[in-house]
């Protein structure tokens, strides 16, 4: 389910479970910015196009901003497209 109505209660039952949930695809500039205080997510995926922005200089301060927040929530962060 994406971020509407319900999902996070469903991701709480996911939890309760012991299925780890995570934000996949995850860009942060789309105006769907999760309020991740509300959400149990054990981990960020970040979206391939922005890692691969990396590479040519573009999307630091985006790409910091998500790891940050991560952090502080003792979430994983895994980069999309890094094989």
């Amino acid at each position: 389910r994406a971020l509407g109505e319900g999902g996070v209660a469903m991701a709480e039952n996911l939890k309760r479970l012991r299925v780890q949930v995570s934000f996949d695809d995850f860009q942060g500039g789309d105006g769907r910015f999760p309020n991740w205080a509300e959400w149990p997510v054990d981990r960020v995926k970040l979206r391939a196009s922005l890692v691969q922005g990396l590479a040519a200089g573009r999307n630091l301060e985006a790409a910091r901003a998500i790891i940050s927040a991560a952090e502080a929530r003792q979430m994983q962060v895994v980069a999309e497209g890094v094989e």
